[in-house]
């Protein structure tokens, strides 16, 4: 089953997200909120209401006809109804009242007010799985309340200053989310367990939606989406969305997929994919006109438009427009919702409601005959007991005499007001409970109330919060009516002090920063902040180069990177960094080249550090042209690549192969007399002669092969008498010519005689 929030006024109904719901509709468990004796499973079913005969009404999807037709309100009440599994609350936003209509028995509960002196558009009633809260929009003011008697459970609780529509709801586990968007505060309630987590998003306008169970924040100045986690409250992702500065969008959520709906009033659906933060589908609407938030059934998007009066059938699988069926006169903004797979609409003014099909098509349903609105209220059998009225009006009629009965008897009883207060030295944003009575405790008939900071109330009872501090007290006035008739008038002084708030500090070790996502927190060293009570902030440890992630101490504990705190007093955090032992690279420089860790180049030996896992520069280098590189025997993972970028999580010592690529020939000249100049040339600038050196050495290329020598003198007394080495048995011919294979070092003596 799910619930779904409905009208919120009798001329203006809100659609799927209303201000506090999301994508219409709610999974919540079967028969939930309801008697244990005689419920019935009312599949595809939904409540509506009709301010303008205060009634509600349920529909049945599946035969189009009205199961049931209650009356809760005066006509023309401010009506608004809010759906939990098969039973309905009603909202007299006029009255300030709350009903529970039975779901298996029609039967509505006697009015009550769970927030004193809340009225008007601001007053809304969310239901969750096993839960229910009351909410005054307009003073920021949550309770919870009791799902069968309607009674405040626990202390009133401040949710924001104001909230505007949109930026209120509840997920499928009956959590509520709200957004400050004075502050981007993101506050979550679960009962009476309120969390706020500072900074969420920026101050400004932003909505908040339900996809999959998961909230998603959009905020429309910076036109992002922000996906929160619903266990934690941490941010988990955030994308852009594809809006102009100028658009005026509705969003709303899919119930069972990570979708959001984005509908633009230039005439754009943007479906966006939450899980990959991405708008992967742009579907052309009607351009201009004034859309409401989307409604999801099946593989179906609906979207209101209000301005024509049809409902915008979008296929998914498409990306386009499949069907426009005119529901209604155009300019008329009606509900629109899902339940159980079938799509309502809703004229909370008139009598005109209807089911809309996959295809399009319509069935149209009178909810009410406007000719003889009280035929078919259901009259419910309470056994002869009148049900018992809670203050203010009854659903059924006003009074007839709105004076209070002065008792003639006693016609001048004093009745003096006095004031009962529930917390007279409240901090700013506390609420507080406030009532006029006589000696007796008898509450007034009727009260007008000053507050002291430019605010007034009515009521009896009322309940009110001061958003300044101040040394002198607020002077809380309240001109009454007695219930004898009698008039009179209190002050009483309320003293309001500063929010009382809670020293955070965080120690940190060297090796890293920690810091919060509001940025308060920004911490080498030690660092504090002071903190509003209920705030729960996540720390984050950066580590730097050369140390690791440690530990949490404190109000913090394990080894995990993030920490949540919650400032349910002072707290003190301390987090240890760990000290890295280094990867120690040693490097012993080869024949032939050399080899360098990120440029440190080692003559001839020397170790290098870098913390594990870091990536380094390997790079191999020939020490000149006589060399080439043959490959890493440990280094580069490609043994063949002369330079890379690799890492290592265990000590190493580098090594690379280099071998020559030149063969290395020696030639010596021996005997004769120097002054016949015996010599030996030869390739590559050889010219080997006695009477210098008489030994000289030449590189010859590997590639070369043969290599040609000649033996030679100034005289035609001299001649080699010997040539040994490769030119043994090789050489003739005067001057002496000698031919090898270059195949190897080589050495050769060539010995000249005098004749």
């Amino acid at each position: 089953m799910r619930f779904s929030r409905l009208a919120r006024r009798p001329a203006v109904v809100m659609t799927a997200v209303a201000g506090v719901a999301v994508a219409g509709v709610v999974v919540v468990g079967v028969g939930q909120g309801n008697p244990t004796q005689g419920v019935r499973l009312l599949s595809g079913q939904a409540w509506f209401a009709s301010g303008k005969v205060g009634q509600v009404t349920l529909l049945d999807g599946a035969s189009a006809e009205v199961a049931a037709q209650v009356k809760v309100a005066a006509p023309g009440d401010m009506l608004d109804v809010v759906q939990q599994g098969n039973t309905a609350y009603t909202v007299d936003q006029s009255a300030g009242m709350v009903r529970r209509v039975d779901g298996a028995t029609f039967a509505p509960t006697p009015p009550a007010t769970p927030i004193a002196d809340a009225r008007g558009s601001g007053l809304t009633v969310i239901a969750g799985p096993n839960s229910l809260y009351t909410l005054d929009n307009t003073r920021g003011i949550l309770v919870s309340t009791d799902p069968k008697t309607l009674d405040r459970r626990g202390e009133m609780v401040s949710v924001a200053g104001r909230l505007a529509a949109g930026t209120v709801t509840v997920d499928d586990a009956g959590t509520l989310w709200a957004v400050d968007t004075a502050t981007g505060d993101l506050n979550r309630v679960a009962g009476q367990d309120k969390i706020i987590r500072s900074g969420v998003v920026k101050p400004g306008v932003s909505t908040i939606t339900i996809a999959n169970g998961r909230p998603v924040i959009v905020d429309l100045a910076d036109r992002t989406a922000t996906s929160v986690d619903r266990d934690t409250g941490r941010t988990v992702g955030s994308f852009g969305l594809d809006l102009r500065t100028d658009d005026k969008v509705q969003v709303s959520g899919s119930p069972n997929a990570d979708r959001i709906y984005v509908v633009a009033t230039r005439g754009v659906l943007d479906v966006c994919d939450v899980a990959a933060q991405r708008c992967a589908s742009a579907i052309p609407l009607t351009a201009g006109s004034d859309f409401g938030p989307a409604v999801e059934a099946g593989d179906r998007v609906f979207v209101p438009d209000y301005t024509t009066g049809q409902v915008l059938v979008v296929s998914l699988r498409e990306s386009r427009v499949i069907a426009r069926p005119n529901v209604l006169r155009p300019n008329v903004r009606f509900q629109l919702l899902t339940r159980d797979g079938v799509v309502f609409y809703n004229d909370a003014g008139s009598e005109e409601a209807g089911v809309i099909k996959l295809d399009g098509s319509l069935t149209t349903i009178r909810k009410y005959d406007p000719a003889n609105p009280e035929q078919g209220v259901a009259r419910p059998d309470t056994g002869g007991q009148q049900p018992t009225q809670g203050a203010g009006r009854t659903s059924d009629q006003r009074p007839a005499d709105s004076s209070p009965r002065t008792d003639p008897s006693h016609p001048n009883d004093p009745q003096t007001p006095q004031v009962v207060v529930s917390n007279a030295t409240p901090v700013v944003d506390e609420p507080i409970d406030l009532k006029v009575v006589d000696a007796s405790g008898t509450p007034a008939h009727s009260a007008h109330w000053t507050y002291g900071d430019g605010t007034e109330g009515d009521g009896p009872a009322t309940t009110h919060k001061w958003a300044t501090a101040r040394q002198a007290p607020y002077i809380v006035t309240v001109e009454a009516t007695m219930s004898n008739g009698q008039k009179g008038s209190k002050t009483v002084n309320i003293t309001v002090g500063d929010k009382h708030r809670f020293h955070l500090q965080v120690n940190v070790s060297d090796g890293g920063t920690v810091t919060s996502e509001d940025h308060k927190i920004v911490c080498p060293g030690t660092c504090s902040a002071e903190l509003d009570p209920r705030v729960q902030i996540t720390l984050t440890a950066k580590e730097n180069n050369g140390h690791l992630l440690g530990s949490w101490s404190g109000a913090c504990s394990g080894t995990d990177a993030k920490c949540d705190v919650l400032m349910d007093g002072p707290k003190t955090v301390t987090y240890q960094f760990g000290t890295v032992q280094p990867i120690h690279y040693t490097m012993t420089q080869p024949t032939g080249g050399t080899i360098s860790v990120d440029g440190t180049v080692c003559p001839p030996k020397c170790t290098y550090q870098k913390p594990p896992g870091q990536p380094v520069t390997l790079k191999a280098a020939v020490a000149n042209a006589d060399y080439d590189f043959q490959g890493w025997a440990v280094g580069c993972p490609v043994k063949t690549q002369t330079d890379c970028t690799a890492s290592f999580d265990h000590d190493v010592t580098l090594s690379a192969n280099f071998a020559s690529n030149k063969w290395t020939l020696t030639v010596h000249v021996t005997g004769s007399d120097p002054m016949y100049d015996p010599n030996v040339t030869g390739p590559h600038g050889l010219n080997c002669r006695f009477g210098s050196s008489g030994t000289c050495v030449v590189k010859i290329p590997k590639t070369e092969g043969t290599v040609t020598l000649k033996g030679a003198s100034n005289s035609g007394d001299t001649s080699i008498s010997s040539w040994d080495g490769p030119c043994q048995g090789h050489y003739s011919g005067w001057p002496a010519t000698c031919q090898f294979q270059m195949d190897g070092d080589k050495t050769t003596t060539a010995k000249f005689t005098d004749y």
